[in-house]
């Protein structure tokens, strides 16, 4: 028989603060994105409408153009790493605390609710079940499983799932471009890509923020009860 796992509860505000500033990075990152992506739109539809007749002036504005998207991608890719890492270290902690805080019976371990994002198929719908269990297990840990949840977690996953073949969809093409219609078509799914980004961003910076504002009162509510009853025993030792 297994022996039930004894969660010890552990700070999240560090793990927090982490990962709300790396996704408000993400959504600065994305708005920069985005404002080059237009720039870069411009420079297109001028060079597809003659605008500039110089081949010196083509090369050199070609040129301030690509540096400017490749010190952005480069930028936004280390942004994405390290967000994903910090992302997952609190996902995991969050998932120890709801266990640690009383909520029984639950399905997903915190290995587990970090587990599910690398295994293929499952990883379109196991994460969302997983944090939308997270979400229940912190607004109250007695009969949690009735608890409800909010539209912003089947909306923030669903940016996730679109977001995915967008992006793919972005590289692939970009591989095959080769005329100025083409690469104007890739810049405009580029920009689809960063509004993606910039939501997705926002909507999971909500749901971090409500977590742990849930898990700080239920601590806070568990923690002045266990003083209450504390505070009755003592009065009933000294009656």
């Amino acid at each position: 028989m297994d022996q039930p796992i004894n969660y010890a509860l552990k700070n999240p505000t560090t793990i927090t603060k982490m990962a709300r500033g790396m996704l408000y990075l993400g959504i600065v990152i994305g708005i920069l994105s985005l404002i080059s992506g237009v720039l870069e739109y411009q420079l297109l539809s001028d060079f597809k409408n003659g605008i500039y007749t110089n081949e010196a002036q083509i090369m050199a504005a070609a040129t301030r153009n690509d540096t400017r998207q490749w010190i952005i991608a480069l930028i936004n890719a280390i942004g994405f790493f390290v967000s994903v890492i910090i992302i997952l270290m609190w996902t995991f902690r969050m998932n120890n605390n709801a266990h640690a805080l009383g909520a029984a019976d639950m399905e997903f371990t915190p290995g587990g609710s970090i587990g599910w994002y690398f295994i293929p198929v499952a990883y379109l719908w196991k994460p969302y079940q997983a944090m939308k269990e997270l979400w229940m297990a912190s607004k109250s840990h007695s009969a949690w499983k009735n608890n409800s949840t909010p539209s912003i977690l089947p909306l923030w996953w669903f940016i996730w799932l679109i977001s995915i073949p967008v992006q793919f969809m972005s590289s692939k093409l970009l591989d095959k471009a080769e005329t100025i219609n083409e690469i104007i078509t890739v810049n405009i799914i580029s920009l689809v890509s960063d509004l993606l980004n910039i939501s997705l961003c926002l909507a999971f910076l909500y749901i971090v923020t409500k977590i742990n504002e849930m898990q700080t009162s239920l601590y806070s509510t568990s923690v002045g009860q266990v003083k209450g009853e504390h505070q009755i025993q003592s009065n009933d030792r000294q009656t």
